[in-house]
């Protein structure tokens, strides 16, 4: 605002320089006026844009470590200081950013008489890449960052059928990767920053990415990086340690941009302007096929395809989020953009009849459904500590309690909420998940870890999951033995926002793995 101000001052002074030097009558009497040579036209050039500032939400006491901050504000900032081997876009479709090329390799192996197909990635980086202190990327240090983005919770999912990494001895540009699976979406797994070999463990580690540390509190362009910023003169942190009064202090002026992922109270009301960020949080219900009324399958098909998902969405998070009948993120481009064709949604009186033809007509006094005289009721779980998993599990219940299924929701504190889960006590729970990105749901199909809990898949599903992993074909198999056997209920993946002042921006694109995406060509108004 104070470089617009001087530049509506100095056109001002310029007016008055001007006036300056014209000729002015005397009282009373009239002075000819002089014949005025034509000048040429000077075509008009446009004002060169000066570069701004952009002072940024910062949650300080946390570290700027890409690998362990525990605060989003720190991580997405830290995407400014460090670059990936690819960079998604917003339809999570990886372009190069260090790595030059990829290639890879599908293997046949043998281990006690089991032959499995395992891979080998071959990635050639950019030549020419410098870190802050002028040294020069190279494999070591890619092979490094690796490593330490496989012990961090944020990026290890991506990477758990990585068995080992190794830069060329000959080329300091190639390393390899190998894996335990092919996988035809790896690139989305190497999307971890890369910070300088032995520099991982400290607050800030070294980075080549498109900002560099100043002084306190500041960053400024890297001048090195292959393309510079030129818009933005430097990134000044503010300290924002209450989340609730992030979008307050972009409305007073305090910061100019910041970032949420709405799990936390967000004053919306306030005006601020602001852009969805697509996210690969999958909220859903689990469903207990192994003790409990959903081991029928008709039941479960019957569930998943009455769920009315944007209705809840609205009613819950004002309509942010994006409904999804498959466990994949229908953001990305191979999804979205995909001709098949997916369930039809149920009305109540259509349930109704099917739950009638599938040996639920009998009702008690009631008025709710039994089964061969037998009693019919289902406890959907949910943590009593997350306010909008409760009004989803509420409204769920809601829904099949309209056609006659006697629903009890149970809210407990998240320890009880993970025994019951482990003992099967429960028919449904509600559940969220941050699915890696290249969307590997095999650990919820194979009820591998907790955020499977009675969700195994038939070997046929399986397997239809893992040629759509190693190929990205079959994806309509997959669609198809999904919707067959509901092993888990999607309800829908999450959007976060960036928020910022109005007229902050008009061109602002940002991603899950980088809300800074396109900052070297913000047109900062």
């Amino acid at each position: 605002m104070k470089k617009k101000l001087f530049r509506v001052l100095a056109a001002a002074l310029a007016v008055v320089m001007l006036a300056g030097c014209t000729h002015f009558a005397s009282f009373g009497e009239a002075e000819p006026e002089e014949p005025q040579p034509e000048l040429p036209e000077v075509p008009q050039q446009e004002e060169p844009v000066e570069p701004s500032v952009l002072r940024v939400a910062y949650e300080e006491g946390e570290s700027l470590n890409p690998y362990n901050t525990q605060s989003l504000q720190n991580y997405y900032i830290a995407q400014l200081l460090y670059d990936p081997l690819f960079r998604l876009d917003e339809d999570y479709n990886p372009q190069n950013c260090l790595a030059q090329s990829l290639s890879m390799a599908v293997d046949q192996v043998v281990q006690d008489d089991y032959v499995y197909e395992a891979a080998v990635v071959t990635v050639r980086l950019k030549p020419n890449i410098l870190f802050w202190d002028g040294s020069e990327l190279t494999a070591a240090d890619v092979v490094y960052s690796l490593q330490k983005a496989r012990e961090s919770s944020y990026f290890s999912a991506g990477l758990t059928h990585v068995s080992w990494v190794e830069a060329d001895s000959a080329d300091p540009l190639q390393l390899t990767i190998h894996l335990t699976r092919p996988d035809y979406f790896f690139r989305n797994s190497l999307t971890f920053p890369v910070v300088k070999n032995g520099t991982g463990d400290s607050s800030c580690p070294v980075g080549c990415g498109r900002f560099e540390p100043a002084e306190e509190n500041t960053f400024v362009p890297n001048t090195r990086h292959q393309r510079a910023v030129k818009n933005i003169s430097a990134v000044e942190l503010v300290e924002i340690n209450d989340v609730s009064s992030i979008g307050y202090s972009i409305k007073t002026g305090l910061v100019d941009f910041a970032c949420s992922d709405l799990r936390t109270p967000w004053n919306r009301s306030l005006g601020n302007g602001f852009t969805s960020v697509q996210m690969s949080n999958m909220v859903y219900l689990g469903v207990n096929k192994a003790a409990s009324a959903m081991a029928d399958a008709e039941l479960r098909q019957i569930v998943y395809r009455l769920i009315n998902r944007s209705s809840i969405d609205s009613g819950v998070y004002l309509g942010q989020d994006i409904a999804s009948w498959m466990p994949f993120n229908p953001a990305a481009g191979v999804i979205g953009n995909s001709a098949v064709a997916l369930p039809n949604q149920l009305n109540a009186s259509a349930a109704g009849e099917m739950l009638d033809q599938s040996g639920y007509a009998q009702r008690d006094k009631s008025g709710y459904r039994t089964r061969a005289g037998g009693y019919l009721s289902l406890t959907l779980v949910v943590n009593s500590e997350n306010s909008e998993r409760v009004a989803i599990a509420k409204a769920v219940a809601q829904t099949l309690e309209e056609v006659g299924l006697r629903t009890t929701v149970v809210e407990c504190s998240f320890e009880e909420y993970k025994y019951r889960l482990s003992e099967n006590m429960y028919d449904l729970f509600v559940g969220e998940v941050r699915l890696p990105l290249n969307m590997n749901i095999l650990p919820m199909v194979t009820g591998a870890n907790e955020t499977g809990y009675g969700a195994y898949g038939s070997e046929a599903l399986q397997n239809a999951v893992r040629n759509f992993l190693r190929t990205g074909n079959d994806y309509d198999k997959t669609v198809r033995l999904f919707a067959q056997e509901v092993p888990f209920i999607p309800l829908f993946f999450r959007q976060g926002i960036v928020a910022y002042p109005i007229n902050f921006c008009s061109n602002i694109i940002a991603t899950e793995q980088d809300i800074f995406y396109n900052i070297e060509d913000w047109v900062l108004l």
